[in-house]
């Protein structure tokens, strides 16, 4: 696992502290949050970290033979597991961004279209304490919420639709507390699917 800040985030993907009240402000925002890439294929590494049973994940995995010699067989997938800790959040105001986009895609629409899109991604609740929540892709589109209720459940598909398409994707997380959480990769599909849960990697 690597800091956010000390090289566990960058490319087009970004990290940070915020403020909902006054924008460009961290002050009394204090946290920490380390992020750590694993091969989902690895099913030794899967083990040790909880992250197996693979659940609804379960039927994306092209074939899962082989578990026995620690190996998952067309299991091409990763998961980004994020370990934070919000100590302080200026009076509920403080935000902390994971995944959040540093480049527009082409096709964003900025809160038009015609078309319905709707946000695809599986995440996995290791460990949570107090009443932080994980606000994941609720900028291009209409975005999910990850919280403790979902700890000790496993893999589970979390959607969410709207109108057209939004700006830049924005995740954070907000309100004091701790959560170790998982999401799969490559984490998040658009067009509109009525729930029926789609391969993350996949884009309509």
């Amino acid at each position: 696992p690597m800091d956010w800040d000390g090289g566990g985030m960058g490319g087009d993907w970004l990290g940070g502290t915020d403020r909902l009240d006054n924008p460009g402000n961290k002050a009394l925002v204090d946290c920490t949050c380390r992020v750590e890439v694993v091969d989902m294929g690895n099913f030794k590494r899967c083990t040790e970290l909880g992250l197996y049973p693979f659940g609804d994940l379960e039927a994306f995995l092209v074939d899962s033979r082989g578990k026995e010699s620690g190996r998952v067989d067309g299991a091409e997938m990763a998961a980004c597991i994020l370990d934070i800790s919000i100590k302080e959040d200026a009076e509920g105001q403080g935000i902390v961004s994971m995944l959040t986009q540093g480049r527009t895609p082409k096709y964003t629409s900025w809160n038009s279209g015609a078309c319905a899109t709707e946000v695809s991604v599986f995440v996995n609740v290791l460990e949570a304490a107090g009443d932080i929540k994980y606000h994941l892709f609720a900028g291009r589109s209409a975005g999910v919420t990850a919280s403790s209720e979902l700890q000790g459940k496993g893999w589970r598909h979390l959607y969410n639709f709207r109108q057209g398409f939004g700006g830049e994707e924005l995740s954070y997380f907000a309100h004091t507390g701790s959560m170790r959480i998982a999401v799969a990769l490559p984490y998040v599909g658009t067009g509109f699917h009525c729930g029926v849960p789609v391969w993350s990697g996949y884009i309509s």
